[in-house]
């Protein structure tokens, strides 16, 4: 598979990538967008346990130019690729937690 950037600049001028180059951009995609928005979030809510902004910056466009020097499946890494039967098993545990959670979010519970 080629590198984000070269499915990105073909892209650009044009080319279609392949259904299997999107899939797996699109998930380089969403991971970033997840790593940054978490990011920005702890900067703001809070600021004195985590790095100041410009060392979030910084580590922002190492891991946007990592991403793009490499495939996008490569990048994923086999631990998080949809593909894999392992990730899948975590991903369904991880929505069952969140789907409990959500539940109990919303009971109103007893003060103790």
């Amino acid at each position: 598979m080629r590198t984000l950037e070269e499915i990105i600049e073909d892209a650009k001028d044009g080319q279609m990538p392949s259904h299997e180059e999107c899939y797996y951009a699109m998930l380089t995609f969403e991971a970033l967008m997840c790593f940054d928005h978490r990011a920005l979030r702890n900067v703001v809510h809070k600021p004195r346990a985590y790095p100041p902004p410009g060392i979030v910056v910084k580590e922002s466009f190492h891991r946007l130019k990592a991403a793009l020097s490499r495939s996008p499946k490569e990048w994923i890494g086999p631990e998080y690729d949809p593909k894999n039967h392992d990730y899948q098993q975590m991903r369904k545990a991880a929505i069952r937690f969140y789907d409990v959670n959500k539940i109990l979010s919303v009971v109103d519970l007893p003060k103790q």
